[in-house]
């Protein structure tokens, strides 16, 4: 071998070994890292929520280790910290599932929001629809798929006693009571009931039943209406709102009085002219009822009677109406009431179709099921009624038996007074006491 082939064989052993000494491929490497950002390591702990610097330094160590510097394996433990955010984030969805239990115990409805729409009114109400016209023509029909514990006469001043008593004992605050026109049935089993309550708390008031046979025309409404407040206004036992006379209105787009129903413009016009003729300096609260708060325009306060037409869980939309009723009174300015509805359940198919039961709907001829499914459908939409933060909460009803919707004793229940039971411990919860 020549000279010159020996000394390059040398050199290229040295060349070699100096490789080994100094891994020139880290360089390059390290100098990306500084120049990128020349003080993670530093910053680190104490910006720990900045995830990309440790997402870049945890991929260090796993190249590392096939060069096996010492240094490297530093950042490891000063860097494994950071994925703790992770954990802490875990926890925070944990508190989000709770707000919907607390809508349901009493802490969560005890606050002052209910009567901020209407500050004056501190008082919150529960109240039930109740039907003046039972008999023996009604039980024997039958008109009723159920029937109270003893058969009765609506025009028995005894059993309307009796009825006030037990609402009194119940947590009910007064009823509201199916009223047709000056002088009818309705009227006078209206008078009874006022004269029942003497002495008493119980304050109750009417829902006018605008699709009344004895109403013919819209004079028939206003002359109706003017009797009313004349006649009942100033009794003790009559319900007030902020020192009014309250008013319930069913029906609404049957104002007009013609076989088909008024359009909603219509309605509210014809209401507006109404209301201008029997109460011009709004001196009584008027509610009314259905499907569009379009009425809030000449109206006071919403309810819905009937809370069975809707697939389940349709008492969920309560909250809609709430919300619906607060946008209205900021936009105007004004305090209407949200009544919210409460009920055991339906049934009608006694009384479907059948003319001869005081509850006949022309044209209706499938019946409406509900389950009460042992009190607990009235349970939850008492609760529903409640979690929307209602001024006042309306049962229906106590007595209404044709349409199966009744809280009055029964045989047909499991415990004859559960609904009777049910409600004053629902009630005694929504006014923020024990029962």
């Amino acid at each position: 071998m020549s000279n010159l082939s020996r000394i390059s064989v040398l050199l290229a052993v040295v060349i070699a070994l100096t490789t080994l000494t100094y891994p020139l491929p880290r360089a390059p490497l390290d100098a990306a890292i500084g120049e990128s950002d020349p003080s993670p390591v530093a910053t680190t702990p104490s910006e720990g929520e900045i995830e990309p610097t440790p997402t870049l330094y945890s991929l260090i160590p796993t190249s590392t280790p096939t060069l096996e510097p010492t240094p490297t394996p530093s950042p490891v433990p000063t860097f494994t910290p950071t994925p703790m955010p992770t954990p802490t984030c875990t926890p925070t969805p944990q508190p989000t599932p709770p707000p919907t239990p607390t809508l349901i115990p009493t802490p969560t409805l005890t606050p002052t929001p209910t009567p901020a729409p209407a500050p004056s009114n501190s008082e919150r109400l529960v109240l039930a629809t109740y039907y003046p016209w039972f008999d023996d023509g009604a039980w024997s029909v039958p008109c009723v798929a159920c029937f109270p514990l003893t058969l009765y006469n609506s025009d028995d001043t005894g059993i309307i006693r009796n009825h006030v008593q037990q609402g009194l004992n119940h947590g009910i605050d007064g009823f509201v009571v199916a009223w047709q026109a000056p002088g009818n049935r309705t009227d006078v089993n209206f008078r009874q009931l006022l004269a029942a309550s003497a002495g008493t708390n119980f304050r109750s008031t009417i829902h006018f039943e605008t699709n009344s046979p004895a109403v013919g025309n819209m004079g028939d409404i206003v002359n109706a209406l003017k009797y009313f407040i004349s006649e009942y206004g100033g009794h003790p036992n009559i319900l007030r709102h902020q020192g009014k006379p309250v008013i319930f209105f069913t029906d609404m787009d049957r104002v007009l009085r013609r076989p088909e129903p008024a359009s909603t413009v219509e309605a509210v016009e014809a209401w507006r002219e109404i209301r201008r003729q029997v109460d011009p300096e709004n001196r009584t609260i008027w509610i009314d009822e259905g499907v569009s708060l379009a009425y809030l325009d000449v109206f006071d306060g919403h309810y819905l009677i009937n809370i069975a037409w809707a697939s389940a869980p349709y008492y969920s939309s309560h909250t809609k109406w709430r919300r619906g009723i607060d946008q209205y009174n900021i936009a105007h300015g004004t305090a209407k009431l949200w009544i919210a509805t409460a009920a055991p359940g339906w049934n009608d198919t006694a009384s479907c179709g059948n003319p001869r039961c005081p509850t006949y709907r022309t044209g209706k001829l499938v019946p409406t099921i509900v389950d009460r499914r042992n009190g607990l459908h009235y349970a939850e939409t008492f609760e529903a009624a409640m979690n929307s933060l209602p001024d006042w909460i309306l049962v229906t009803s106590f007595n209404e038996w044709c349409e199966g919707t009744q809280i009055e004793p029964s045989a047909c229940y499991s415990d004859p007074n559960m609904y009777l039971s049910l409600t004053r411990e629902l009630a005694a919860r929504f006014k923020g006491s024990n029962p």
